[in-house]
């Protein structure tokens, strides 16, 4: 086997090491093709860490100690260990001290990294590294044999690899080759974090690419270098110089999340036998009697301690479109006399959760329960309202199995995803869900609703017909007056607004890089021709692992007092600034709607639109149509709006009575599934 030299820093925190050494030494002690390095780097424990460390190694050939000569830090420890510590031809492990390493682990990196000679470097799965975990949703990071289990479980379905742009830094096989041909970490990122992104983006510059092994599993448990509020500062500042140096690297990270997930764990009949038997003896130890075990065990089901006649799946709680759409169905259902006792919600673990969301859910007496991803809890006769399509392939198959076998009757299913593109256990590849989907949906046994027309169209191809399934947008809660649109004085400047979540899909960046060059193109060339104006960015978040929302802060620096930026705030507050702003900018290349372009409309805003779905509903007289495929006809499109000789204060007046007059019909949207959800219940009352 080629020679593999492990190279483990040394700051701090012996539990955590202590556990490494023992690891490694389990599994890899005097070994001729496999040296362990531990590099002392000189943190608040040193001398007690070298002694321990001594203490554990001395008798072992292929571990070796050594001690810097004072604090380097983790980036110029990595590399003075490459350069200066070990055989300097062996392949390089990286390998954190928060680390233990599993049986085989290591082989099993080094047949996928010479598996192509492209692969540059390698990282295992773990319970805790971001996409690198298993599951790749991570919930099981503070649960480390969970996920090592699961693992196991499901490492035989799993390819030998993944192709991926990066590797993760808490353990990464590289060839020596490779850092022989474009060294190793820049030490402009030290004392860490952001140097292993560097490494690989010019790695793939230069023709190679990563790759995650899915056959090998490392436990990690967290960084224990650095306090919060020093790796956030770390995080930030490294971030910004990666970001800047390699603008493609946040798009790279989105494709591949977007496009890699792991298959669903098979199940033998012993686990759904084992499933079934926990299931009954819940319900048993809840309701107690033979005959309700005996139901239980054969309808495979859970029942909560007080069914709801109505349960609802949404797949978070959040200050965004779908919660807020669910919230406002509620209201309108409560007001028509339902018992809110007879509704529950559920949402998944680990899932984005505003604290007044679901304060507001709770205060209209409605239930709301946090439940495992995969967890469906149907029970005979409940009525299903699924508010998203982002759910994981068991949920599906769970649910999908009981509105197959009679169990749940009917799914009322409102998409607010513009189609299964975005949602990975519903794409193409996944033919058993969508042929299953397809079926139920022409045996009238699923009813969906879509935001728009747009999104209508998508979903009839994924469901190969126009059967149940209905336009039904969300409704703006604000009330419209005659008096809310603009006059032709307010426009003397422009107050652009674009508003929601920061994801890549949603096109804030491209917005804010437009406006600069707008800036710089035309602005700085001419004043005088052009109304002064101001772009507010409103949903930025402080989470550095954010590339975009970062990215998009970054690239504001440059327009000064040209750009106001706002975190995540309330709706309340979101609306006041709606009121103070003048023109609202959607650029996304995948909405089902787009509440927030409605809701500018509805305080008077002109708009930009994109060809997103819900264009057709939203634009017409009142602004202007860009193409995200052409990103010069944003560009183009700002200059028009601010040029006083191509637009009057006058013209964008009209739009602003016109965008009232589409926000009005909007007003008076009513909710479609609420009338044919009364509609079933007074059904199957009536036959039952």
């Amino acid at each position: 086997m080629k020679k593999i030299s492990t190279v483990v820093p040394v700051y701090a925190h012996w539990p955590s090491l202590e556990k490494n050494i023992k690891s490694l030494k389990k599994y890899y002690s005097n070994l001729d093709w496999l040296d362990v390095h531990y590099v002392n780097d000189c943190g608040p424990e040193a001398d007690e860490l070298e002694r321990r460390i001594q203490s554990s190694i001395h008798d072992l050939k292929n571990f070796h100690y050594h001690r810097n000569p004072k604090n380097l830090g983790f980036v110029k420890t990595c590399n003075r260990a490459a350069f200066e510590l070990i055989d300097k031809k062996s392949d390089i492990l990286l390998l954190n001290s928060d680390t233990e390493v599993t049986e085989h682990s290591i082989e099993a990196m080094q047949e996928v990294l010479y598996s192509e000679s492209r692969i540059a470097a390698v990282s295992p799965r773990s319970n805790n590294a971001t996409v690198w975990s298993i599951p790749m949703d991570a919930r099981f990071a503070a649960q480390p044999q969970r996920s090592y289990a699961h693992w196991e479980k499901l490492k035989g379905q799993l390819p030998e690899k993944y192709l991926a742009p990066t590797a993760h830094g808490f353990c990464m096989l590289i060839k020596r080759t490779v850092i022989d041909k474009i060294g190793l970490f820049d030490e402009i990122y030290s004392p860490g974090y952001g140097e292993e992104n560097d490494f690989t983006m010019r790695a793939r510059h230069s023709g190679y690419t990563c790759a995650m092994a899915n056959h090998a599993f490392v436990f990690h448990v967290e960084s224990k270098s650095f306090g919060d509020a020093k790796k956030k500062a770390l995080i930030e500042k490294n971030l910004y110089i990666l970001t800047q140096r390699y603008p493609e690297y946040n798009g790279l990270i989105q494709e591949y999340i977007e496009s890699t997930k792991d298959p669903t764990p098979n199940r033998s009949k012993a686990w759904h036998l084992r499933d079934k038997g926990i299931k009954a003896l819940m319900y048993w130890h809840n309701h107690g009697t033979k005959s309700t075990l005996r139901r239980a065990y054969h309808e495979s089901t859970i029942f909560p301690d007080a069914p709801q006649k109505i349960k609802i799946w949404t797949h978070e709680l959040s200050s965004t479109g779908a919660p807020l759409v669910l919230l406002d169905v509620i209201k309108e259902w409560l007001a028509k006399g339902l018992d809110p006792k007879d509704i529950a919600i559920f949402y998944p673990k680990g899932a984005l959760v505003h604290s007044n969301v679901k304060q507001s859910f709770l205060d209209l007496g409605v239930k709301v329960t946090e439940n495992a991803a995969y967890h469906t809890h149907l029970s005979r006769g409940d009525i299903i309202l699924l508010n998203s399509s982002a759910y994981i392939e068991p949920f599906y198959d769970d649910l999908l199995t009981k509105l197959e076998n009679g169990t749940v009757q009917h799914l009322f299913w409102y998409v607010h995803e513009d189609s299964e593109v975005w949602v990975p256990s519903l794409r193409e590849d996944n033919k058993n869900i969508k042929s299953r989907i397809q079926e139920l949906i022409a045996s009238d046994k699923i009813t969906m609703y879509v935001p728009s027309s747009g999104s209508r169209n998508n979903w009839k191809k994924y469901a190969n017909s126009s059967k149940n399934i209905h336009v039904m947008p969300g409704r703006v809660g604000i009330k419209i007056e005659e008096n809310a649109a603009r006059s032709a004085k307010d426009f003397d400047s422009i107050n652009f607004i674009t508003t929601g979540t920061l994801a890549p899909i949603k096109g804030q960046l491209s917005i804010v890089h437009a406006i600069d060059a707008f800036y710089h193109q035309h602005y700085l060339k001419a004043p005088r021709q052009y109304r002064d104006f101001k772009l507010s960015i409103v949903g930025l978040d402080n989470n550095p692992f954010n590339f975009y929302s970062s990215s998009t802060k970054n690239t504001a620096r440059g327009l000064e007092a040209h750009v106001k930026l706002y975190p995540r705030i309330s709706v309340d507050e979101v609306y006041k600034i709606l009121r103070r702003t003048n023109f609202t900018i959607t650029f996304s290349i995948a909405e089902s709607f787009s509440m927030s372009t409605m809701e500018g409309m509805a305080f008077g805003h002109p708009i930009i639109r994109s060809e997103s779905s819900g264009r057709y509903e939203q634009l017409g007289g009142n602004g202007w149509a860009v193409d995200t495929r052409k990103w010069y006809e944003l560009v183009a499109a700002i200059e028009e709006v601010l040029n006083k000789a191509k637009t009057s204060n006058q013209k964008l007046a009209d739009m602003s009575k016109r965008s009232l007059e589409i926000a009005r019909q909007n007003y008076n949207q009513k909710y479609k599934i609420i009338k044919d959800i009364d509609n079933y219940l007074k059904k199957t009352n009536s036959n039952g």
